[in-house]
């Protein structure tokens, strides 16, 4: 996710010297590249679907053994 980020970052302040100098026009500068709403859709998807698996796995390890409980037994030793 990191990489994802700052790939998307390098690639839009890398643009932005060139078009406020004037050398680019900022409609040069703008991704055209066709299957953009696509990825976005595969990766907003993708971040839902791990969301909810994380919470269900954490939710089901704090059922399991509630905080309390590991509490109780480390001060307990």
């Amino acid at each position: 996710m990191i990489n994802i980020e700052l790939g998307w970052m390098i690639a839009e302040i890398g643009r932005q010297p060139w078009i406020l100098r004037g050398y680019m026009k900022v409609s040069e500068g703008a991704t055209t590249a066709k299957g953009l709403g696509s990825m976005f859709w595969l990766f907003f998807v993708l971040y839902v679907f791990l969301g909810v698996f994380c919470t269900i796995v954490i939710r089901k390890m704090f059922i399991h053994n509630p905080p309390e409980d590991e509490l109780q037994y480390r001060f307990k030793k």
